[in-house]
């Protein structure tokens, strides 16, 4: 039942598939994981759940997929559970990646909360940046929001006398209405971006103060959590881990990403005492160089981009 692609919003008619008229009961992504793991219980181990915390975290270092969980049992029958890529186990690709024993794999990620963990000296560096950021984000706010009143009250003026000049027989009906709808669309989109600019600077500062408590204890806490919590560590810390067979290799969400670069950079400048330490322009420039992966060093021509403020650490 759960292999027919009805649930992604897809019919079949005369074997060719169709989009359906229905609404889809899961996302296409979602009903593909699904496959995958209905097909990786056909080779091996019969179908049967192996739960762990790192599932849908770990990738293959090597080629990307996903890995997945397995039990190998040895000559005297005791089984081992192995995290296996299921790219190779499929043979979808090329990958050579051997398998590696589920304990290996979770210290791998151990040691890379290790190599996250922030000092109280990168704290401070953080901190003084983001405080410099605030304040400017703070400052252009209160400006585009004093624009939008003026822009809001010009308009709510216009059309109070765009009406006095229809009841005066001035203004026609049928450009009555057009005028009054063009007047609503710039109302509403000025409410918008007032509702935009209402962000309290205030909650943000509690939040990034509470995720970089987090990331100066991260380590110490994820050895310290349970199976459970780990898992929510890691969903809140990465968007994917890839593991090799000597090292695990994490793409960081936000703000840890930005974290990690600001760190990075400002190392970089110390050792290069010439060049001029990251400002705020750098920080909030959209079309920076991209980055190389966290735990390589940076080339003093890459900038810091911009840390996401508007982080919410619902996780949290």
């Amino acid at each position: 039942m759960l292999k027919t692609p009805y649930y992604k919003g897809t019919v079949t008619y005369r074997g060719a598939a169709h989009p359906g008229r229905h609404v889809p009961l899961i996302d296409a992504d979602t009903w593909q994981r699904v496959q995958e793991v209905l097909e990786s219980h056909k080779v091996g181990e019969r179908s049967r759940e192996h739960p762990h915390y790192l599932k849908s975290t770990v990738f293959c270092g090597t080629c990307g997929s996903r890995l997945i969980v397995t039990m190998a049992k040895n000559g005297q029958g005791r089984i081992y559970p192995y995290y296996i890529c299921i790219g190779r186990q499929q043979k979808r690709t090329a990958c050579q990646q051997k398998a590696l024993h589920v304990a290996t794999v979770e210290e791998l990620v151990e040691d890379a909360y290790r190599g996250l963990q922030l000092t109280t000296a990168q704290q401070a560096s953080i901190r003084e940046l983001l405080t410099t950021e605030l304040s400017s984000t703070r400052f252009a706010a209160d400006v585009e929001r004093r624009d939008l009143t003026i822009q809001r009250d010009r308009l709510l003026t216009e059309r109070t006398q765009l009406l006095r000049a229809h009841y005066a027989d001035a203004v026609p009906l049928d450009l009555l209405k057009s005028e009054q709808d063009r007047i609503a669309r710039q109302l509403a989109e000025i409410d918008t971006r007032l509702a935009a600019t209402d962000t309290e600077i205030s909650t943000v500062e509690a939040n990034l103060e509470v995720a970089l408590r987090y990331a100066s204890n991260c380590h110490a806490g994820y050895l310290a959590a349970t199976d459970q919590h780990r898992r929510l560590y890691n969903q809140a810390f990465f968007t994917r881990i890839e593991v090799h067979e000597d090292r695990a290799e994490p793409t960081l969400r936000e703000p840890f990403g930005g974290f990690s670069d600001i760190v990075s950079t400002v190392e970089v400048e110390r050792q290069e005492p010439g060049q001029p330490l990251v400002t705020v322009d750098d920080l909030l420039r959209s079309d920076n160089e991209k980055l190389p992966p966290c735990g390589e060093s940076l080339n003093k021509t890459v900038l810091v981009p911009p840390v996401r403020l508007e982080l919410t650490l619902d996780g949290f």
